[in-house]
Parts: C-alpha cells; sequence; structure tokens
C-alpha cells in the first residue's frame, strides 16, 4: 500500500515536531504542525495564542462536541462555542492541505481529520521520562523546577483534546498503524523508518 500522509501524535517532549521536520525535509514534502493553529486563528480573526489557550480548554464532551460541529456543517457557527469553532477549522483546514498533495501532519487530531482517506499512516511517538526531561530543559527551555510538571499538564491537555474531539483513547495502540519510542531508536533512526514506510508514495 502507498501511503500518501504520515499524521503523528506524540508525547511532549518525544522529539515529534524534529522527526517530522526532518521526515519532510528528506522527502520534499510539507510538514504542518503549529502552521494549522496559525491558519485556523486567521479563519477566525483572533490571535495565536488566543486559538492556542482555546486548544487548552477544549476538554467537554464528545455528545456535546459532535452536536456543534453539527450545527457549524449546517452553517450555524455563532452557536457553537469557540473552542468547538476552532477543532472543526483546523479539520477543514488539514482536510484541504490534504487535497493539495501529500504532506506530514503533527497533532492536532490529524488522524481523525483525514479518517476517510485510504493512504494514511497514522504514527504515535513515546520516549522515556528521562529523554523528555532533558529535552524539555535543554532544547524548548523549559525551567527545570517547573519541567516535571509541565510535561504532565501538556500530556494531560493532549489527550482531553484528542478524547473531547475524537470519542478515542489518545495512547490506544489501535488508533495506529506504528508506535516508535525515539528514546530507544533515536531521531534520526525514527525518520529512517518512515521514510521507508513513505518512499514509493510521492510518485502518485
Amino acid at each position: 500500500m502507498k501511503f500518501r500522509y504520515i499524521t503523528i501524535e506524540r508525547e511532549y517532549g518525544s522529539g515529534a515536531r524534529m522527526i517530522g521536520e526532518k521526515l519532510a525535509q528528506r522527502l520534499g514534502l510539507p510538514c504542518y504542525g503549529t502552521q494549522i493553529l496559525s491558519m485556523a486563528a486567521k479563519k477566525l480573526d483572533t490571535t495565536v495564542e488566543r486559538a492556542r489557550s482555546l486548544e487548552e480548554k477544549s476538554v467537554g464532551s464528545l455528545l456535546y462536541t459532535i452536536e456543534m460541529m453539527g450545527r457549524i456543517a449546517n452553517g450555524d457557527t455563532n452557536s457553537a462555542p469557540k473552542s468547538v469553532q476552532l477543532h472543526a477549522t483546523e479539520q477543514s483546514i488539514i482536510q484541504e492541505l490534504a487535497q493539495m498533495g501529500p504532506a506530514v501532519f503533527v497533532g492536532r487530531c490529524a488522524g481523525f481529520a483525514l479518517r476517510n482517506e485510504k493512504r494514511v499512516l497514522h504514527v504515535f511517538i513515546r520516549a522515556d521520562w528521562e529523554t523528555k526531561k532533558r529535552r524539555v530543559i535543554e532544547e524548548y527551555g523549559v525551567n527545570p523546577d517547573m519541567a516535571e510538571t509541565f510535561m504532565k499538564q501538556i500530556d494531560k491537555r493532549r489527550a482531553n483534546y484528542y478524547f473531547s474531539n475524537t470519542g478515542k483513547r489518545w495512547k490506544d495502540p489501535a488508533e495506529y498503524h506504528m508506535l516508535l519510542d525515539s528514546s530507544v531508536i533515536g531521531i534520526d533512526n525514527c525518520v529512517d523508518i518512515l521514510a521507508a514506510a513513505m518512499k514509493e508514495q510521492t510518485a502518485d
């Protein structure tokens, strides 16, 4: 099977963003992550900071989200909370970007957005605690005294956001075709593995 897209969900500090960017560069593909948030913020006429805050607070019930998404699909955008509007906008942007050609998507429930596409490789990147903590401090510049608390908060938000908007468990292996531990395999080897899985798809 040839893959046109890779979607990557990840633990905070696992290096997944770097993996996604290196993979995209290797294959000559665009890599979309925070760009999706920026594009959604522009469409909603708000700031990136405000949009990020809405993402972090998007922890309502799945049924409520589905109802609001249905209203948005029918043109009733005013009654939906801003967080639901943001999610709907991000999902639409991901689908639009996918129509432009093969790509790498990092985060933002991209796998769910592309669930009806047949040529998508869904990947989850994790790493051991100490590796993540070291990266968060040394590469992301997080205060060492706050690193562990921050790591737990970010992953909890990601899990809540994922469940609220998809009804799926963020770390459920059944949701992914491939799970990679970057602390064991290494960043570059993760890129090699994913590049090998994608190597024939770009000819489509």
